[in-house]
């Protein structure tokens, strides 16, 4: 294949071109089936007539042109994932393209995509583009759980329930996909079914804040009504956050693993320094404090604190901290401790700090 011959006709393709695409083709027929990428990788000419942002002029009838050419309706992406032309053009809410496709015999299902290895339906929802999704259940494609509230197909989501005994993280997908759609029918049947409600979510979004992203107003409004919250809400602020090393501290100095305990969640873990030191929840972690604490605790020359809304970095220096186990330390140790809802649910011990910030992701703007 002619390079020169590739960029002639995706330059043919994006202005709509199809005299053009159609001479190109018939001068090189190995067009309609090249891969544009390096050593065979990459997408095909069917492929960029489907690009993001599709919508591309006379984009139906270059999808003719490649076809009649030769070119794999069903084609897939090769390399980081399989999604086919038709993932593309339900990405890019291309209907006009996304119809041309199933006419010509494009598969309505077909796996490999961005979103969970899933269809262009999947695709479609995700990406929020309502008219490509819509248009792919007339076509017959087939909902899950989830697709089916962000589409508010209720009588779906109620068959959904009622014979596909849905996990209760499953319930909660659907119901944060329900605001992603602005769905109110749909996000209010999925509360009444256990939905959590401030679940952080794609894009690392509540329901509340998919919904708003969404414009739905309406369904702000009640979700509002119900108590839902804002990430911003759930998540303190870094000077809120270093309440809880601060009370962790406060509780070593005076032994009171009561209130230590009342810091930690049940599942929470520490991993040491040395290689296999684990607590695998709150009771070994407890345990391995009351050791410390009989044993007497390191004496204390500077302690740092760095805390953000998700995490914070304890450092310790003392000159009894020379080695823990078999690993050398030089006279501090670092802990970062993650945090959820007030809580630690981690703790990962490092010896230097730059370890330990990066650990956290300090570079964060949140960091005080």
């Amino acid at each position: 294949m002619d390079d020169g011959a590739a960029g002639a006709a995706v330059d043919a393709i994006q202005r709509g071109d199809v005299e053009t695409l159609g001479r190109l083709l018939a001068e090189d027929p190995a067009l309609a089936t090249a891969r544009l990428g390096s050593e065979g990788d990459g997408r095909t000419l069917l492929h960029v007539a489907t690009d993001w942002p599709g919508h591309f002029l006379a984009g139906a009838a270059t999808v003719g042109a490649l076809i009649a050419a030769g070119a794999d309706v069903d084609a897939p992406f090769a390399g980081a994932h399989a999604e086919t032309p038709l993932h593309w053009a339900a990405s890019s809410d291309d209907v006009e393209v996304l119809d041309a496709l199933i006419d010509a015999g494009a598969e309505l299902e077909p796996r490999g995509g961005v979103i969970g290895d899933g269809t262009p339906l999947a695709d479609a929802v995700a990406f929020g583009q309502w008219n490509a999704a819509r248009r792919l259940v007339e076509r017959g494609a087939r909902t899950t759980l989830w697709q089916a509230a962000a589409l508010g197909l209720m009588d779906r989501v109620r068959a959904e329930l009622a014979t596909g005994a849905p996990e209760p993280e499953e319930v909660t997908h659907a119901f944060w996909s329900a605001c992603h759609g602005g769905q109110r029918a749909a996000a209010e049947h999925l509360l009444d079914q256990g939905a959590d409600r401030d679940w952080i979510g794609y894009d690392k979004l509540t329901p509340l804040d998919a919904a708003r992203r969404s414009g739905a107003d309406e369904l702000v409004a009640w979700l509002r009504s119900r108590g839902a919250r804002s990430v911003d809400e759930l998540r303190p602020a870094p000077e809120q956050a270093l309440a809880v090393p601060l009370a962790w501290l406060d509780g070593l100095r005076r032994g009171d693993l009561d209130a230590i305990a009342g810091l930690l969640d049940p599942e929470v873990t520490w991993r040491g320094l040395p290689e296999g030191a684990l607590c695998r929840d709150r009771d070994e972690v407890l345990a391995m404090l009351r050791e410390r604490l009989r044993e007497g605790l390191p004496r204390v020359e500077a302690i740092e604190l760095v805390a953000g809304a998700e995490a914070a970095v304890m450092g310790v220096r003392s000159p009894d901290l020379q080695a823990i186990g078999d690993v050398p330390l030089p006279g501090q140790v670092y802990n970062v401790l993650s945090l959820r809802a007030g809580r630690i649910v981690a703790i990962q011990d490092h010896a230097t700090r730059a370890a330990a910030l990066g650990a956290a992701g300090a570079e964060g703007p949140d960091w005080a």
